[in-house]
C-alpha cells in the first residue's frame, strides 16, 4: 500500500495526505462502479477504507474505527422509521419543497447519502439527485441496487434517478425540474461535535465543505422553474451572502428559498 503523500499547504509546512484503501472482500470481480477509477485517485487527511463486497459497500474511518462504518439503507433502521413516523409533509424538508398539492419534480443537487431525497421520493416525488463526491456516488448508488433488488420499494427506480453528471460544469441549464434542493455542507462550530451521529462523523470528514456554493447556487437559479430551497443552520449566514425572498424556520435550522425570476410562489 502506499504510504501517505505530503501536500504543501502554502505556509512551508505540510499536511499528510493518505490514498483512499479499497478492499474487495469477494474479489474484483463481484462488483462494478463507474466511479472506481475517479475514487482510487482520492487522497484524504484521514484515513479511510472502502469495502466494495457483494453484500454492500461501506466506508471505515480507520482513524476512527468506534464510529462503524458509513453506507446506505433504504430498506430498513432510521431512515425507513423517518418516512413511516416522522411526519409526512409536516417535516422540514416536505415544507421547503412542496408548494402544491402534487409532488413536485425534484433535483437534489447535494444528494450525499440521498436521505433527504428518500423523503421526498416517499412522499410521491420524483427526485433527480446530484453528487460530486466519487465514494459518496458508489455509496448511493449500492444503496439504490439493495433497495431495488429487494422488491421492498418497487417504485424507486422510477422516483430516485442518480445522474451521471460528475461536476458543477456538466450539468445542463436546461432541466426539467420544478424545485432545486440544496443542503450545502457548513463548517462545525465545535461545540455540536458530541451531537453529531457517528456516521455523519465519518460523512462529514470525508466530503469537507463546499468550495463552490457560489457557482452551485447559481446554476441553481438558472434551472429551478419554481423554487430553490437551501438549508441552513440556524443562525448562520445566507448561502454565498444572497438574500432569500422566504424563510422557513424550524427549531435548529432553516430553510432560504429563492423564487427565480418573477415567479412567487
Amino acid at each position: 500500500m502506499a504510504g501517505p503523500a505530503v501536500i504543501p499547504d502554502g505556509s512551508g509546512s505540510g499536511a499528510e495526505m493518505f490514498p483512499l484503501e479499497i478492499f474487495f472482500p469477494d474479489g474484483p470481480d463481484a462488483v462494478s462502479f463507474p466511479e472506481l477509477d475517479e475514487a482510487s485517485a482520492m487522497s484524504f487527511p484521514r484515513r479511510f477504507r472502502l469495502s466494495l463486497g457483494a453484500g454492500r459497500a461501506e466506508l471505515l474511518d480507520l482513524d476512527a474505527p468506534k464510529d462503524g462504518s458509513l453506507f446506505v439503507d433504504f430498506t430498513g433502521g432510521r431512515l425507513l422509521h423517518r418516512v413511516k413516523y416522522g411526519g409526512g409533509r409536516s417535516q422540514g424538508v416536505a415544507k421547503a419543497v412542496f408548494s402544491r398539492m402534487e409532488p413536485p419534480h425534484v433535483f437534489d443537487a447535494t444528494a450525499g447519502l440521498g436521505r433527504d431525497s428518500f423523503v421526498l421520493a416517499w412522499l410521491g416525488c420524483k427526485v433527480e439527485m446530484f453528487e460530486r463526491n466519487p465514494v459518496v456516488r458508489i455509496l448511493l448508488r449500492d444503496g439504490l441496487r439493495r433497495a431495488e433488488e429487494s422488491g421492498l420499494l418497487p417504485w424507486i427506480s422510477e422516483r430516485m434517478i442518480l445522474r451521471e453528471e460528475r461536476s458543477i460544469a456538466e450539468l445542463p441549464d436546461q432541466m426539467l425540474c420544478d424545485v432545486v434542493y440544496l443542503d450545502p455542507m457548513y463548517p462545525s462550530d465545535g461545540r455540536k461535535k458530541a451531537e453529531v451521529k457517528k456516521d455523519m462523523r465519518i460523512f462529514h470528514s470525508l466530503v469537507g465543505k463546499d468550495s463552490d456554493q457560489g457557482e452551485l447556487l447559481g446554476k441553481a437559479l438558472r434551472i429551478a422553474s419554481r423554487r430553490v430551497s437551501v438549508k441552513r443552520p440556524k443562525g448562520a449566514p445566507y448561502l454565498c451572502g444572497v438574500k432569500p425572498d422566504n424563510t422557513i424556520e424550524l427549531p435548529g435550522s432553516r430553510f432560504d428559498l429563492y423564487f427565480p425570476g418573477d415567479i412567487r410562489q
